[in-house]
């Protein structure tokens, strides 16, 4: 009788060993998942807390997975360090945290939120996203230089965007900011990102009831006049889920794209001589860098073949973006970084149901964030590149910080 790949893997337990995590180069994914998808789409994984997995490292099959509804996504995110089982208290998932919701669930809580971040009103958007980035540059400017590209540019123009999108009042900001970028960066452990967490659930608590009092635009002013209404408990969900995704991404984007620019000078000169960024570079930029390093989690909801594997009911399966964005059977020369490639199609917003949301946003803020930037006369590192340090720990990848300094006559 024949046996599936699942068959042979779970008879014998042969699995890699944790997620890959090492790399060689700042900008490439570790080169172990080169290897794991040359030799196959799909891996057995021991995952962190003893149990058998699946790890998905082909563009193909990661697109398969996350458009199949078959999967269904779950609280329980991999990552290294998480190395103990969850009991079934913290895998209730919290009313309106419609990311670890499927359909139909998600459908409804989707539907409330997706108005301003459509591309039309994106689009609409523009004129004031612009203003917003050239404000942050000429406040970077006062300072004379050098300056961090991360605390004065890049997260507070993100900050600003999302807060005023959500309708976070000027006072709760800088709480709102400082406890996102803490809840997505377990440098302490996940006890010190849970804290964060609840330090800003308790922020977005004092938000909501400003919303409830009428004070409030953006989602939030939306989101309390919603029939059915929702509760606070709804409303502090979906604007943490929210501030959390959409801060510490676009930020860390527009931060390490720079530094992969600085390091590759033939593409940031090729983006300093045209008229307009091109959205098509931006794509490629989110493509070579997929900054949600740790692969995104689903579970079996039944028996599912992949190729010649046999994915069983409850078992999980990791879509390591950032592989499957190198991967050569989808892209031409896929490890290098060209911003005159043609756009193409890549994982770095997910895919399905369960594409990142704010993808219009994310795209017109990076493009508008460097080409702002890019007017800096010879903007450049400020330190040497190799003193750069990583968020290597972090969910989202990025620099902790990015030095840069510019001509002041020029």
């Amino acid at each position: 009788m024949s046996r599936t790949r699942s068959d042979h893997a779970q008879a014998s337990e042969v699995a890699v060993p944790l997620l890959p995590t090492g790399r060689t180069c700042p900008f490439d994914p570790p080169p172990r998942y080169r290897t794991l998808r040359d030799e196959g789409p799909i891996t057995r994984l021991r995952l962190p807390d003893g149990a058998l997995g699946w790890l998905v490292t082909s563009f193909a099959e990661a697109r398969k997975v996350l458009a199949d509804n078959r999967f269904g996504t779950t609280l329980i995110q991999v990552a290294p360090g998480q190395d103990r089982t969850f009991n079934a208290d913290e895998l209730v998932v919290p009313p309106g945290n419609f990311a670890a919701l499927d359909p139909p669930a998600h459908t409804g809580y989707r539907k409330l939120v997706t108005g301003p971040f459509t591309a039309n009103r994106v689009n609409r958007m523009v004129p004031w996203l612009t203003e917003m980035a050239e404000r942050q540059l000429d406040r970077m400017m006062c300072g004379g230089g050098p300056a961090d590209l991360v605390t004065d540019f890049a997260q507070p123009l993100s900050s600003l965007v999302i807060c005023e999108l959500v309708g976070v009042p000027d006072e709760h900001r800088a709480a709102v900011r400082r406890h996102s970028v803490d809840a997505l960066s377990p440098r302490e452990g996940p006890e010190s990102q849970a804290e964060a967490f609840g330090l800003l659930e308790e922020d977005l608590r004092d938000v909501v009831r400003a919303a409830r009092a009428g004070r409030a635009d953006g989602v939030l002013g939306d989101l309390v006049r919603a029939d059915p209404p929702l509760t606070d408990e709804e409303l502090i969900t979906i604007s943490a889920l929210l501030m959390v995704t959409a801060h510490e991404t676009t930020s860390n984007m527009i931060a390490l794209g720079m530094f992969a620019l600085f390091q590759h000078p033939e593409q940031l000169a090729a983006l300093r001589a045209g008229p307009d960024l091109p959205v098509a570079a931006v794509d490629e930029l989110l493509r070579f860098l997929t900054i949600v390093q740790f692969g995104l989690t689903r579970i079996a909801l039944e028996d599912v073949r992949l190729g010649d594997t046999v994915v069983r009911a409850g078992e999980r399966v990791i879509v390591a973006a950032a592989a499957a964005n190198r991967d050569p059977a989808a892209f031409a020369d896929p490890d290098l970084l060209d911003v005159r490639r043609s756009r193409s199609p890549h994982l770095a917003f997910g895919f399905g149901v369960h594409q990142c949301i704010g993808a219009h946003l994310a795209r017109s803020e990076l493009r508008i964030g460097l080409a702002v930037l890019l007017r800096l006369p010879n903007l450049r590192l400020a330190v040497p590149p190799e003193s750069i340090v990583m968020r290597d720990t972090s969910v989202i990848y990025g620099v902790r910080s990015l030095p840069v300094t510019w001509d002041r006559h020029g």
